[in-house]
């Protein structure tokens, strides 16, 4: 995923710094968070590159079909206002 990435000219400042600010709250379901927390307090700061590179791993297949940078941003998690999505 990293790779293509690269080929469509998508930095990851575009979609991980939101992760790693806001250590994953609103880009991932409550449950999913607290084992991000749990792995932070456990691992320290390594443990939110590890969700960003499982996070990556995981959507894969998705992002090889994408063609530009916007339709990648379509598939990765973003934050969400409160009150909207799971």
């Amino acid at each position: 995923a990293g790779e293509r990435l690269g080929e469509i000219g998508l930095p990851a400042s575009a979609y991980a710094t939101q992760w790693f600010m806001c250590t994953y709250v609103g880009c991932l379901p409550h449950e999913e968070v607290l084992v991000v927390w749990d792995g932070l307090l456990r691992h320290g700061p390594a443990a939110l590159i590890r969700v960003a590179l499982h996070i990556l791993r995981r959507l894969g297949p998705a992002i090889a079909r994408a063609d530009n940078p916007a339709e990648v941003l379509q598939i990765l998690p973003r934050s969400r206002p409160f009150g909207h999505g799971p």
